[in-house]
């Protein structure tokens, strides 16, 4: 069971104080029920019947009515602002940030990486106050007949919404061809690098013509067999 410090100020906030009762309640459940890091994964099921109120993504957002007190993540959870400063004590009389070498703070830094939340205000700067944590490998996801093409699921989720699943895999067979047999230096520098700026509007992997082509498009004339479509 994990502990949790309670601000006994917050009833002293106007902010607070001008929400209304359930969204007060859902506050202090937000606080309790996120994880170390202050995310919380939407279960408006376990809200509603522990506020005892119809609770939805509506309710979570109106608590920011004043200040933005929860933001929502782009994988659909939600973050608590303070939660992390609060938690761990960061203030400029003791220390404004985290840790590096303490376990617990790394576990709430690999929690923001994992989610895509900026840790730089909660890292010293390289220089003059310590070096910050080493951030973890990207996961990047297999697809079948890819080697050399490094996205997340999160990329791939982003591009396909946009392009479409079938043509953002063709996209991808295609940087694959290239990063497999070109011999240029920027293609072999590109290889074993995360890639979804590759995959921007504009980029040589979405058109055949030669105003769109590769750097050097006569060094991978080779084709590898085309991924299947999902699904």
């Amino acid at each position: 069971m994990a502990n949790r410090l309670t601000d006994t100020e917050i009833w002293d906030k106007e902010w607070f104080q001008n929400l209304e009762p359930n969204h007060k309640l859902l506050f202090k459940f937000l606080c309790d029920k996120c994880d170390c890091a202050g995310i919380w994964e939407p279960n408006y099921k376990m809200a509603t019947f522990i506020i005892g109120a119809q609770i939805t993504e509506k309710d979570v957002l109106s608590i920011n009515s004043e200040k933005e007190q929860v933001q929502k993540l782009n994988n659909g959870k939600f973050f608590i602002s303070d939660f992390i400063s609060f938690q761990q004590k960061l203030n400029k009389t003791t220390s404004p940030y985290l840790n590096p070498k303490n376990n617990c703070h790394k576990g709430i830094l690999k929690r923001l990486i994992k989610n895509n939340i900026d840790t730089s205000p909660y890292l010293a700067p390289s220089e003059g106050q310590g070096s910050p944590i080493e951030a973890p490998k990207q996961e990047y996801i297999k697809l079948k007949d890819v080697e050399f093409v490094n996205l997340t699921q999160d990329d791939f989720d982003k591009i396909a919404e946009k392009n479409g699943a079938h043509g953002t895999l063709r996209a991808i067979m295609k940087l694959e061809n290239w990063l497999a047999v070109a011999s240029t230096s920027k293609a072999k520098n590109a290889r074993g690098k995360h890639h979804k700026d590759y995959f921007k509007a504009g980029s040589w992997v979405w058109g055949d013509e030669k105003k769109n082509a590769p750097p050097t498009p006569a060094d991978y004339s080779g084709k590898k067999q085309a991924v299947t479509e999902r699904g």
